[in-house]
């Protein structure tokens, strides 16, 4: 009987193939990830309550863009490759502490005020990738 379970143990089944090619592609996925730098944006949008309240380049000189709504004020600030809220009256401040975004992707958020930041890539309207 320990010949049988010997040659059970020894024998690669379909399943141990399969367990072996997910960890390979999700191990290369995950060094993809890390390796590959992120891209810096060129532009920051903000919006209030979903809808557009500016387009800004983030690669000319510094500015600050103040934000009025009336759900709250924010103060934006725009240039040198980056942007960041430097100033809110919402009660948390998680958008202040944030800190500086550049790459395209990250963003910041102020759920009091509905105001969202992010930075995109080149100056676009649209792409396929949008419908």
């Amino acid at each position: 009987m320990d010949l049988a379970l010997q040659d059970v143990s020894k024998k690669i089944t379909r399943l141990d193939i399969a367990i072996c090619i997910i960890t390979l592609v999700l191990s290369l996925a995950a060094i993809t990830a890390i390796v590959l730098p992120q891209k810096a944006g060129k532009i920051v949008v903000i919006e209030v309550d979903g809808k557009l309240y500016g387009r800004y380049d983030i690669s000319g000189e510094k500015k600050e863009v103040e934000i009025k709504s009336k759900y709250g004020y924010n103060v934006v600030s725009i240039g040198e490759g980056y942007a960041a809220v430097i100033y809110a009256d919402c009660p948390d401040k998680l958008d202040v502490k944030r800190g500086k975004i550049s790459k395209v992707g990250e963003s910041i958020i102020c759920l009091p005020n509905r105001v969202r930041i992010y930075i995109e890539g080149e100056n676009k309207k649209q792409d396929s990738m949008s419908y």
